[in-house]
């Protein structure tokens, strides 16, 4: 059952990104443009494709379609002075291309390493937090002055870590002499 969570939360995870990267690029286009920008359907396929390829390949997804779209939308422009494209087949090619080729145009191009980038600084972000909640949680517990089994933890961390200082301290001395005898 484990495994069957774990993939449910996988693919409502794509699902949202897709479709809601998609929304709000419609959103942003509504609001810029004072017309529709962006058809419910593509919504809908770029969800359903985010549900099945995961969140990765539904962003890649969403980057190669107006990739695609560009030089037939400027033939429609240029040839049927029309500023509409229907957009779903650009979506339906770049999901094509991403389920079949889209990790190795993710290592091709370099998307697969800054997103372990990205992660790889959440995560030292979120250490960074929680040491400063430690922190601060032993500081108050040092101020409030109760004898707790934390506190003793933190003061024996302290005496052991004061004495591999002192250790490190008299190592240096001594090398430090023997430099100069």
């Amino acid at each position: 059952t484990d495994q069957a969570l774990v993939a449910l939360r996988r693919a409502l995870i794509g699902a949202v990104v897709g479709g809601g990267s998609l929304y709000l690029t419609g959103l942003l286009g509504s609001l810029v443009f004072r017309k529709e920008a962006m058809g419910g359907g593509d919504v809908k396929l770029l969800g359903m494709a985010g549900s099945i390829l995961g969140w990765k390949l539904v962003l890649l997804t969403f980057f190669l379609a107006p990739m695609l779209a560009v030089l037939p939308g400027l033939a429609v422009l240029c040839f049927k002075r029309s500023h509409v494209i229907p957009y779903g087949p650009f979506l339906s090619l770049a999901l094509i291309l991403s389920l079949f080729a889209g990790d190795r145009i993710m290592q091709v191009s370099g998307m697969e390493e800054s997103i372990r980038m990205f992660h790889f600084e959440i995560a030292i972000e979120k250490e960074k937090k929680e040491n400063e909640s430690i922190t601060s949680n032993k500081n108050s517990i040092l101020i409030e002055g109760k004898e707790t089994k934390e506190k003793k933890n933190f003061l024996e961390m302290r005496k052991w870590s004061g004495s591999i200082k002192k250790k490190k301290s008299s190592n240096h001395k001594r090398k430090m002499n023997e430099c100069k005898s």
